[in-house]
């Protein structure tokens, strides 16, 4: 006969592995999760952790989106230091270097604004242009697409390894609601939004400094209130999100808590439904459906509006 298979008695081992992320999400920013983390830490840790992050999962793409952040600062300060030169050199007399070596074209005074004036106009067009460019090779870069599938990917796998007790820890249709519009608005409204802060705060730098460049050349009284201006504005920006940030935070967790109550109660709904009609019990449920989606509404309105408050604060403290 044939070569037989030997067997091996004796009894199988089992070896359970277990692996535990101690580290909290994005990037250790709330510190460790086995010792005390933090409740809620600055925006400067914040915004390191969520760039460390994004380096980590989309190395190449986080790269390129930080590089091309850097344009629109950029532009808007060369857009300023045009208009400068316009109304300088163009629309009124000035002794700066600059409109001296522009006046010293032999062409006559209306010649030489309408040639200032499409110098102008050609590099304003330039601009707009290259900014159009780097918002193509942005959105080229997909880079929300290729967060949302990383993540989803991740919760699929973490889906299949769960256990039953960890299962009976979730309302049904938990997972999936999370998979489905919950990854999307976490990318949108926080991955993505990363990206874009990073570039206000670039553009905020960029402002500072045309704001220096504007108080060298005032009077030194002039000069000295529009400097002083800046730690006030700054200190009433840090006051204002001491007293809010908190409360706003809080009043957004209960909009999404209240989101996932809805959803919750829709899926044990369509699981339950032989037994709610043979009670006769449809339009009772009906009624529950919309009053755990009112509270909803409220918990999200009371959200939005708590934050629109806000920046008009800001509106009303910066102009």
């Amino acid at each position: 006969g044939g070569a037989s298979l030997g067997a091996v008695r004796g009894d199988n081992d089992v070896l359970p592995v277990y692996s535990i992320n101690v580290v909290s999400f994005p990037a250790g920013v709330y510190g460790r999760l086995d010792r005390k983390p933090l409740k809620q830490p600055d925006i400067k840790r914040i915004i390191k952790g969520f760039l460390e992050h994004n380096y980590t999962e989309i190395p190449r793409e986080t790269r390129w989106r930080l590089s091309y952040a850097i344009f629109p600062p950029i532009l808007h300060y060369v857009t300023q230091l045009l208009w400068e030169l316009l109304v300088d050199c163009g629309l009124s007399k000035d002794d700066d270097a600059v409109c001296k070596m522009w006046d010293s074209v032999d062409v006559t005074p209306v010649t030489r604004v309408i040639n200032l004036l499409l110098l102008v106009g050609i590099s304003k067009v330039a601009m707009i242009a290259l900014e159009h460019l780097v918002s193509v090779r942005v959105r080229m870069l997909r880079v929300g697409g290729k967060a949302q599938m990383k993540l989803r990917s991740n919760i699929f796998g973490t889906m299949l390894q769960l256990s039953e007790s960890a299962k009976e820890e979730f309302d049904e249709g938990d997972v999936g609601k999370v998979l489905d519009t919950q990854v999307e608005v976490a990318i949108n409204s926080v991955w993505s939004r990363v990206f874009e802060l990073f570039e206000k705060l670039l553009g905020l730098k960029v402002k500072l400094i045309l704001t220096m460049q504007v108080a060298v050349g005032l009077p030194i009284e002039s000069a000295v209130m529009l400097v002083a201006a800046i730690p006030v504005m700054v200190g009433a920006l840090i006051l204002l999100r001491l007293c809010r940030s908190s409360t706003q935070f809080k009043k957004h967790h209960e909009a999404f808590v209240a989101d996932d109550n809805w959803a919750s109660f829709v899926t044990m709904c369509s699981y339950a439904s032989p037994v709610i009609l043979t009670y006769k019990q449809g339009w009772n449920f009906v009624g529950l459906f919309q009053d755990c989606h009112q509270r909803y509404n409220s918990a999200a309105y009371n959200a939005s509006v708590y934050s629109a408050d806000t920046l008009w604060i800001l509106r009303y403290i910066f102009g």
